[in-house]
Formats: C-alpha cells, structure tokens, sequence
C-alpha cells in the first residue's frame, strides 16, 4: 500500500515519516506545480523520493500555490487514494473540500473521533455516514481484506466483525439465499470467511 498525502506541515507531515519509517511507500501531492514545492521543505520531499515515493505536481509549470491549486490538489489525492481518513477537522476545516470530492469519487471515509471545537466537521462527517475509526487494528484488517465484487462483496460487507446466519444476512442484503449460501462457500473456499457453531459465519481474521 502506499501513504498519500499533501506534505503539509503537522499531520500530513506525520503521515510521510511515519511511511518513512516503517519501510513503506509514500506520495505527496502538492498544490503547486514544478519546480515549487509547498510547503518550502526541500528536505521533507527529497527522504520522500529517497524511500522510493513519489512528489506529484498536477499543474504547469511554474505555477505557484494557491487555494484554488490546494482544491485541486485535494481532488486528486482523493482520486489516488482507496480510502480517506480524517484525523481531525474543526468547523471551518478545508477537509470539507476533501471529503466531497471523497464522495463525488465514492472513496471511504474514516474519521478518528475527538472531544472539543477542532472535531466538529469530523462529527458532522460521522454523522453523514463515515466510519469511525476506533483503532489502527481496524484500519489495518481493512486494508487487508481482499477487494470483493457482486454477491460476494455484499455478503462480505453485511458480515462485520460479528458472525450471523445465513437468512440473517439474506435479509440484510436483499439476496436470495442461494445466492447468500454459493457467496459464502466462494468465500471459505477463498479462505476469508468461516463457519462456526450453529451454521454462524464471521470473516476470517486477518490480522
């Protein structure tokens, strides 16, 4: 998997190193084009293509920063991304422009709840549908799961983190049971779903 983010100072920053560090592969992408870098941190940048990374600047050349560019930029980190995950955002946060692009483009939102006035947009967002993020375990077991389509990816999906029966899942998915029973066994011949007591199925754990 691969870390993208803007290169902004704080916790895009913090995403960037913390890739760094743990031998994975980060993007940033800039709201400016070549040869600018904003924020001006040559340094940052440069550990970021030194770990095998990538700078990407989507406008022509010589164009400097500007909010325009920066909602530009947002558009096409969102494009890049799998999913998107809010770390916080107050009232008047410039991640309102990253999570409507995040819908536009049907990308998932998690957000990392928190108490006070710099969380209200993320509760806004959790109340639109985002999901929370409680854990980093949760994350990681996302990113592992495999990428499922059709019957099998609503089956997935409707299973959670808790076993259910097949009508119960039926129901939940609008399904046909049959449809629900050949899913389930793709998915245990696939070996990320399993059986348990009492005809329950759950996904398998991943972590």
């Amino acid at each position: 998997g691969v870390v993208i983010s803007s290169g902004a100072d704080g916790t895009d920053a913090a995403a960037h190193e913390g890739a760094i560090e743990a031998k994975g592969r980060t993007w940033s992408v800039l709201g400016c084009g070549p040869p600018n870098v904003t924020p001006n941190n040559q340094e940052r940048f440069r550990q970021i293509l030194d770990a095998g990374g990538a700078v990407i600047r989507p406008f022509r050349e010589k164009t400097g920063p500007s909010p325009a560019c920066y909602k530009g930029r947002n558009r096409v980190l969102v494009a890049l991304a799998e999913l998107v995950i809010i770390a916080q955002a107050g009232a008047s946060s410039g991640t309102e422009n990253a999570s409507n692009h995040a819908r536009r483009l049907r990308r998932e939102i998690w957000v990392a709840p928190g108490v006070g006035d710099g969380f209200v947009y993320s509760w806004l967002l959790i109340d639109r549908g985002a999901r929370v993020l409680r854990h980093e375990s949760e994350l990681a077991e996302r990113l592992r799961a495999p990428k499922l389509e059709g019957a099998g990816g609503a089956v997935y999906e409707a299973l959670g983190a808790g076993p259910k029966h097949p009508d119960e899942i039926a129901a939940e998915t609008g399904l046909s049971t049959s449809a629900v029973a050949n899913a389930l066994l793709t998915l245990a011949l696939g070996d990320v779903v399993v059986e348990g007591s009492a005809g329950l199925f759950q996904r398998k754990t991943l972590l």
